[in-house]
Protein backbone atom coordinates (compact mmCIF):
# COMPACT_ATOMS: atom_id res chain seq x y z
CA UNK A 1 0.00 0.00 0.00
CA UNK A 2 2.69 2.71 0.96
CA UNK A 3 3.74 2.12 -2.83
CA UNK A 4 0.37 2.97 -4.33
CA UNK A 5 0.48 6.26 -2.25
CA UNK A 6 3.50 7.37 -3.18
CA UNK A 7 3.09 7.00 -6.64
CA UNK A 8 -0.54 8.87 -6.48
CA UNK A 9 1.38 11.87 -4.88
CA UNK A 10 4.29 11.78 -7.00
CA UNK A 11 4.16 15.02 -9.58
CA UNK A 12 6.08 13.20 -12.32
CA UNK A 13 5.09 14.23 -15.27
CA UNK A 14 3.69 17.62 -14.76
CA UNK A 15 5.83 20.14 -15.96
CA UNK A 16 5.42 17.35 -19.91
CA UNK A 17 2.07 18.09 -18.93
CA UNK A 18 2.07 21.90 -19.11
CA UNK A 19 4.36 21.64 -22.03
CA UNK A 20 1.53 20.22 -24.06
CA UNK A 21 -1.46 21.54 -22.71
CA UNK A 22 -0.02 25.24 -22.89
CA UNK A 23 0.49 24.88 -27.34
CA UNK A 24 -2.95 22.99 -27.37
CA UNK A 25 -5.27 25.74 -25.28
CA UNK A 26 -3.10 28.68 -27.66
CA UNK A 27 -4.22 26.50 -30.60
CA UNK A 28 -7.81 25.91 -29.33
CA UNK A 29 -7.94 29.87 -29.10
CA UNK A 30 -7.18 30.22 -32.35
CA UNK A 31 -9.49 28.16 -34.09
CA UNK A 32 -12.56 29.86 -31.51
CA UNK A 33 -11.34 33.04 -32.74
CA UNK A 34 -11.72 31.89 -36.73
CA UNK A 35 -14.88 30.46 -36.04
CA UNK A 36 -16.32 33.58 -34.06
CA UNK A 37 -15.00 35.92 -37.56
CA UNK A 38 -16.58 33.84 -39.65
CA UNK A 39 -20.24 33.74 -37.41
CA UNK A 40 -19.79 37.21 -36.75
CA UNK A 41 -19.16 37.75 -40.77
CA UNK A 42 -22.49 35.29 -41.69
CA UNK A 43 -24.61 37.67 -39.71
CA UNK A 44 -23.29 41.00 -40.37
CA UNK A 45 -23.49 39.86 -44.37
CA UNK A 46 -26.78 38.91 -43.53
CA UNK A 47 -28.05 42.28 -41.91
CA UNK A 48 -26.12 44.30 -44.40
CA UNK A 49 -27.94 42.59 -47.00
CA UNK A 50 -31.37 43.35 -45.51
CA UNK A 51 -30.94 46.51 -44.82
CA UNK A 52 -29.78 46.95 -48.41
CA UNK A 53 -32.67 46.00 -49.58
CA UNK A 54 -35.06 47.15 -47.21
CA UNK A 55 -33.63 50.67 -47.99
CA UNK A 56 -33.38 49.80 -51.84
CA UNK A 57 -37.49 49.58 -51.96
CA UNK A 58 -37.97 52.38 -49.84
CA UNK A 59 -35.82 54.53 -51.67
CA UNK A 60 -34.06 55.88 -47.98
CA UNK A 61 -30.32 56.48 -48.64
CA UNK A 62 -28.24 57.32 -45.93
CA UNK A 63 -24.98 59.56 -45.96
CA UNK A 64 -22.54 56.23 -45.48
CA UNK A 65 -24.53 54.47 -48.30
CA UNK A 66 -23.29 54.61 -52.18
CA UNK A 67 -25.61 55.20 -55.08
CA UNK A 68 -24.33 53.93 -58.65
CA UNK A 69 -26.31 54.44 -61.48
CA UNK A 70 -25.88 52.57 -65.04
CA UNK A 71 -27.75 53.46 -68.16
CA UNK A 72 -29.94 50.29 -69.26
CA UNK A 73 -29.63 48.97 -73.01
CA UNK A 74 -33.82 47.61 -73.33
CA UNK A 75 -35.05 51.06 -72.44
CA UNK A 76 -34.16 54.41 -71.62
CA UNK A 77 -34.62 54.44 -68.20
CA UNK A 78 -31.13 54.15 -65.85
CA UNK A 79 -31.15 51.53 -62.99
CA UNK A 80 -29.93 52.83 -59.90
CA UNK A 81 -27.83 50.44 -56.95
CA UNK A 82 -27.77 50.93 -53.60
CA UNK A 83 -24.02 49.85 -51.92
CA UNK A 84 -24.05 50.02 -47.91
CA UNK A 85 -21.15 48.55 -45.78
CA UNK A 86 -20.93 47.64 -42.23
CA UNK A 87 -17.94 47.20 -40.02
CA UNK A 88 -17.64 45.31 -36.99
CA UNK A 89 -14.82 44.48 -34.18
CA UNK A 90 -14.35 41.04 -33.96
CA UNK A 91 -13.37 39.86 -30.38
CA UNK A 92 -9.50 39.05 -29.14
CA UNK A 93 -9.42 35.34 -27.59
CA UNK A 94 -5.25 34.56 -27.68
CA UNK A 95 -3.56 36.99 -26.03
CA UNK A 96 -1.12 39.57 -28.45
CA UNK A 97 2.02 37.77 -26.44
CA UNK A 98 1.13 34.61 -28.06
CA UNK A 99 1.19 36.12 -31.65
CA UNK A 100 3.46 38.87 -31.57
CA UNK A 101 3.33 40.24 -35.00
CA UNK A 102 -0.23 41.12 -35.30
CA UNK A 103 -1.21 44.28 -33.97
CA UNK A 104 -4.25 46.51 -33.84
CA UNK A 105 -8.02 45.18 -34.01
CA UNK A 106 -9.40 42.52 -36.42
CA UNK A 107 -12.65 43.54 -37.83
CA UNK A 108 -15.07 42.33 -40.41
CA UNK A 109 -16.06 44.62 -43.24
CA UNK A 110 -18.92 43.61 -45.22
CA UNK A 111 -21.34 45.14 -48.13
CA UNK A 112 -25.09 44.84 -48.93
CA UNK A 113 -26.19 45.52 -52.79
CA UNK A 114 -30.02 46.20 -53.97
CA UNK A 115 -31.39 47.92 -57.13
CA UNK A 116 -33.02 50.60 -56.09
CA UNK A 117 -37.09 50.43 -56.64
CA UNK A 118 -38.54 53.44 -58.52
CA UNK A 119 -41.87 54.57 -57.19
CA UNK A 120 -43.96 55.53 -60.13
Amino acid sequence: MPFAKSKMRGEDGVFESTLVMIPLLALFLLTLEIVIAVNFRNVDLTLTQSDASTRAISSVVTGDDEVLKFKSRQSLESIRVLITHRQRTLPRLVPKFLLPGQEGDHSVDVSGIAVIEENQ
